[in-house]
């Protein structure tokens, strides 16, 4: 089963104890519900319920999560919100590529940011390898596959 979140709509002043959003879900790249949460510390509301339930039991086949210390059942409300929690992620680093250069130095998991007005990143673009030793990187993460990238990025928990 394909579980995606579209239509995201996230509000980053109204998401006080947990994120203030409103998703379409599709399952297996067809519509089947919303997903909502007003930001407050509430439950996120998957509509319909027959929708949550359907997650709920897909989500009951995936491996436990570590929160924080603790060993976690995955279920619904976990799943959409790692969903939209990946999301959010790739939205904050394909935003940063725009104006910076995020890079890693060897030996270091940190991600390190150039920022760059527009004709220094286009001068970056025409020459990566130039750009490496000129920052003593051993990777720049605007230069590499989106999914590669995007997994160093939360790896570094940026």
């Amino acid at each position: 089963m394909e579980i995606t979140l579209k239509n995201i709509s996230h509000n980053e002043r109204l998401s006080e104890e947990t994120n203030c959003f409103s998703a379409t879900i599709h399952i297996d790249r067809k519509k089947a519900g919303e997903a909502s949460n007003h930001g407050h510390g509430g439950p996120t509301m998957i509509q319909p319920c027959e929708l949550e339930q359907k997650i709920d039991a897909y989500a009951k086949t995936l491996p436990p999560v570590e929160v924080q210390c603790m060993t976690l059942e995955m279920d619904a409300e976990l799943l959409i919100g790692d969903l939209l929690a990946a999301y959010l992620t790739q939205r904050d680093m394909l935003k940063a590529f725009r104006t910076r250069l995020l890079f890693t130095k060897a030996g270091q998991p940190e991600i390190n940011e150039a920022k760059l007005d527009a004709a220094a990143m286009t001068k970056a673009h025409e020459n990566p390898t130039r750009m490496l030793e000129r920052l003593k990187a051993n990777r720049i993460l605007n230069f590499l596959p989106e999914n590669e990238a995007l997994a160093l990025y939360s790896a570094a928990g940026t």
